[in-house]
This record gives structure tokens, sequence and C-alpha cells, in this order.
């Protein structure tokens, strides 16, 4: 096994490949099954590794066509802020006060944990980085897809190195978190 690999080339062993975005067309449709659209607990994780120049609300990822599902977006044009918003029951898209601050072009373990009507909460590497307060529940279109690198069209891709992104449809804990971290950082180098 080595350590040094070329943009494209196949890697061995697969546990270190990662997806690399350009910002302009490049990102993955996951689907559209209600598996990736929870409506009482999610939680979104991943490595990520942004390049610094980013797009206008530039999607991690997501789903919010047509004013439905949510999104990891940046907060417009401050480039590498991130928060999560989602359509509520009410048809207005939930406060996105809370943001992260990622470094570009450095690995950093993301974690976003929802409780549907209750609370936010982002995690950095294993510790987290603040809760914002919700008070109602997730809108999905079960016609809509999911995506990685973007959330609601191309023009606001997402631009960087992306690894071990998982949806789960529970909240995890902080000792869950912080372990996936932990077991996770010799990796990506932490």
């Amino acid at each position: 096994s080595g350590s040094h690999y070329r943009e494209g080339q196949s890697i061995l062993p697969t546990q270190n490949a990662y997806l690399k975005f350009d910002g302009v067309d490049d990102y993955i449709n996951i689907g559209s099954e209600s598996a990736l659209k929870p409506t009482e607990e999610l939680t979104v994780e991943m490595w990520v590794n942004p390049d610094s120049s980013q797009n206008d609300y530039a999607d991690i990822g997501g789903g919010h066509q047509n004013n439905q599902g949510y999104v990891i977006q940046q907060n417009a044009a401050n480039a590498n802020q991130y928060y999560f918003a989602y359509m509520m029951t009410n048809g207005g898209w939930s406060p996105n006060t809370l943001t992260t601050t990622l470094t570009a072009n450095s690995w950093q373990h993301f974690v976003i944990t929802v409780r549907f009507g209750s609370l936010v909460t982002h995690y950095l590497n294993g510790a987290s980085t603040g809760t914002e307060s919700q008070t109602l529940g997730i809108y999905y279109s079960s016609s809509e897809p999911m995506h990685i690198g973007h959330g609601f069209n191309t023009s606001r891709c997402w631009s960087g190195k992306l690894a071990v992104y998982k949806i789960y449809n529970r909240a995890l804990s902080a000792t869950e978190i912080l372990n996936n971290y932990n077991s996770q950082k010799a990796r990506f180098g932490k």
C-alpha cells in the first residue's frame, strides 16, 4: 500500500479513496428513496476537505429542489461557512443561524445531527460546535432526489474532496460521533 496518489488514479486499498468535486458540474444523485428522507431524526456524517473557492450557496449535500427537503449549504458568499436548513411542514425554511466554518484544503470530520422540530447540532472533529432550536417537522416530496455535491441546482455545486459520507435515520450521540472521529482520524492525518 502506498501513500501517494495521482488525481483519477485507482486507489488500493479502497478505504483510502475519496470523491473530488469541481464546483462546476460534479455531483452524485443518490436517489429519492424514503430511507434517505427521515422525518424524525437525521445524522449526516462526512470527512470533508473543501477548496478555498466556492460558489455562493454551495451545497455539500441534500435535496431542496421545489421547496422541499434539507440541505447542508454555504452561507451565501461566506466561503466554507455552512449551515443546515430544511423545509418545514408550515411551508417555510427552518432557521439557519448556526454555522460551522470549515478550513480550506484540510480534512475535517463534519457531522450534523437533527431532531426535526427540536434541535440541530453541529460537530467538528468530534466536538460540538453548537446547537440551534427548531419548532416544526420537515416536508419532503417523495419524488425529489437527494444529492451529494449539490442540493438545489448545479449553479450551487460544491468544490472539494469528500469521503465517508453517511446518512443515518437517527441522531447519533456525542459519544458515537467522537468514537467515529477517533476510529477514522488516522486515515486523514489527524
